[in-house]
């Protein structure tokens, strides 16, 4: 529509004309509002895409190499080999002793497991995740040393020696390896064929009777070595008068396993009985302490050191015995006064994996 306009001096005609020539003149004013419509511009920059330079994936880490002796597994994040070593009697390792009982039923697995971490991040092998298996069962990992498999970084690996405990019929039935139910590549020689050889000795129903290795009695100076139907032979050397001010009386022992049944010493059977010049006390002497391989004891605890004696131990509950050869430790005893006589008396035991004496020597002395 068009909008008519009208101006001041067409008003004024037509109000002349109206009112005629004598009426006094109106002034009519209109004001004209301007609106100023303002526009607003955006500028819109123009966006530059950058092409961020791609980094080239690093290169895969290598994995382990392997044997026809050892077992393998791969995961994203792990390369894993195991490897069986030998097959021995639980009572040749006091910390299981010590935890789980003295059982001759019981072996041990030894092993090597190597663990490779082949992602690019610091990552934890769970070791209670490996199981040795025997048929579809799962056999008890002892003394997993989880701590030696924490934080591994990228590319690098760590070497556990791990033990699985078993019965000889679960060793026979040993059938590979696993890993978070994964189960390994068994190598075509994963099973020692020394295990086969091992099983078959100790389970042999004569192993007491049939396996001694024959020994025989010796007298040489201060050395004394017996040789009785139980599985054991002891040789004694009478160290005598030790300290530093000839305050203890020191007997070194040599016990000999006669037969290839896995035996174990509890040294507080070996016993010293002495006569002095005062009768009144004659009596058993008291056992103070022991000198032997570290790792044949439970926690052992040092106890300082003697004259003529060397690094000695507060006496324990028991020492396991070497696989092979002999197994020495030195007791020292506190005697009361001068010794005449010394009798020495090795002790039996209720169990039967204990080396077992019985018997009595004695001999005059001037000490």
């Amino acid at each position: 529509m068009k909008r008519k306009i009208i101006t001041a001096s067409m008003i004024a005609v037509m109000l002349t004309a109206c009112t005629g020539a004598n009426e006094p003149n109106e002034t009519v004013i209109e004001s004209t509002v301007a609106e100023t419509v303002s526009t607003t511009v955006t500028t819109v920059p123009v966006s530059e895409t950058v092409k961020e330079e791609s980094k080239p994936k690093p290169k895969p880490i290598s994995p382990l190499s392997t044997s026809k002796h050892q077992s393998y597994f791969q995961s994203d994040d792990f390369s894993i080999t195991a490897e069986l070593n030998d097959l021995k009697s639980s009572l040749y390792y006091p910390d299981i002793v010590a935890q789980m009982g003295g059982n001759s039923d019981m072996f041990a697995v030894e092993m090597t497991v190597k663990v490779k971490n082949i992602s690019y991040e610091e990552k934890s092998f769970d070791c209670s995740e490996l199981t040795l298996l025997s048929g579809e069962n799962a056999l008890y990992l002892f003394d997993t040393k989880a701590e030696e498999a924490e934080n591994i970084k990228s590319g690098k690996s760590v070497t556990l020696d791990l033990r699985a405990l078993c019965t000889l019929s679960q060793a026979e039935c040993i059938s590979g390896m696993a890993y978070c139910g994964e189960v390994f590549e068994e190598g075509e020689s994963f099973i020692p064929d020394s295990f086969a050889e091992i099983i078959d000795i100790q389970s042999a129903d004569d192993v007491r009777t049939h396996l001694y290795k024959k020994y025989l009695y010796q007298n040489s100076g201060d050395y004394y070595m017996f040789s009785f139907s139980e599985p054991a032979s002891i040789c004694a050397h009478m160290l005598g008068r030790v300290g530093e001010n000839n305050e203890y009386f020191a007997i070194e022992y040599s016990v000999t396993n006669r037969s290839d049944y896995a035996l174990i010493i509890d040294p507080n059977k070996y016993m010293l009985s002495l006569v002095y010049d005062n009768a009144d006390e004659n009596g058993k002497a008291e056992l103070m302490y022991i000198s032997t391989d570290e790792e044949l004891m439970y926690e052992p605890k040092e106890a300082g050191k003697i004259n003529g004696v060397g690094k000695i131990y507060e006496m324990p509950d028991f020492i396991s015995m070497k696989p092979e050869g002999s197994t020495e430790f030195t007791i020292v005893y506190k005697p009361k006064g001068h010794i005449k006589e010394w009798y020495m008396m090795c002790g039996g035991h209720d169990e039967p994996y204990y080396a077992q004496y019985g018997c009595i020597l004695g001999n005059e002395c001037d000490y």
